[in-house]
């Protein structure tokens, strides 16, 4: 019977655990080796997307969210994968929805990365985009955002550790040679290829894509663009048409 009260005591607290878990405020997907999306979940939570990278010897994330709760979860959720240093948030521009968790970050030993006008107009700006919307928690929120501790107007380089670009050809490029070659105009860009080289073999760079992101997308966009690669829907119909008869 003592036996029976203990178990079922021990069931019940680890209900009450289960319960009591908190839900990501994204949706984690691993979109290659060491790379990950983390994309706004139904409750607009995050605010944004953003993203990161795994490499050697420490991890890059890319854009902070817009919520310090947010970032703090994605921290956690870093961390959770790899023991391996935070060094840098980049933030792709300076809207709060992708620079709201940049003290998060700085807490957490990264450096903040940015364009040199996201230092001028971090504060200033995002107070003006919000316009007569902006609420008294807002503009406290953007008062203190961190300001960038490296900026560039040109293109810089990042190295994890060893880690490398290289193409499906095995030809070895920097981000700006590969951005070139692909097409990609501005960030974020998230392109999609076949499972095999095989695939891509014989192909000219932009053939060789499935489909790409060119931008922001609402969330439930985000998410089927990741469901038409996944079932390889492309094989067979156009995006559109899937996007058609799932939500017919």
């Amino acid at each position: 019977m003592i036996g029976r009260i203990i178990a079922a005591s021990v069931a019940l607290l680890a209900g009450a655990a289960s319960a009591q878990e908190p839900t990501l405020p994204f949706v984690l997907k691993q979109v290659g080796p060491g790379v990950y999306a983390a994309i706004d979940g139904p409750e607009h939570k995050a605010g944004s997307n953003a993203g990161f990278v795994i490499g050697d010897d420490g991890v890059l994330v890319v854009d902070a969210l817009f919520t310090p709760d947010a970032a703090r979860a994605l921290v956690a959720e870093i961390r959770r994968l790899t023991p391996k240093p935070i060094r840098y948030v980049v933030n792709t521009h300076y809207h709060l929805d992708h620079t709201g968790g940049d003290q998060v970050f700085r807490d957490a030993g990264a450096i903040i990365v940015a364009h040199s006008n996201v230092r001028t107009w971090v504060r200033t700006n995002n107070v003006n985009l919000f316009g007569d919307r902006i609420t008294p928690e807002i503009r406290t929120q953007i008062e203190g955002l961190p300001l960038p501790d490296l900026t560039t107007d040109k293109d810089l380089t990042i190295w994890l550790g060893s880690r490398k670009v290289v193409d499906f050809d095995g030809k070895e490029l920097s981000e700006k040679q590969l951005a070139a070659k692909y097409g990609v105009k501005f960030t974020p860009t998230i392109q999609f290829f076949p499972d095999t080289l095989d695939e891509v073999k014989d192909t000219t760079p932009q053939k060789r894509e499935i489909i790409r992101i060119p931008g922001y997308l609402k969330p439930d966009d985000f998410l089927d663009v990741f469901r038409f690669v996944q079932q390889k829907s492309y094989g067979t119909k156009t995006f559109r048409e899937f996007l058609k008869s799932e939500r017919s």
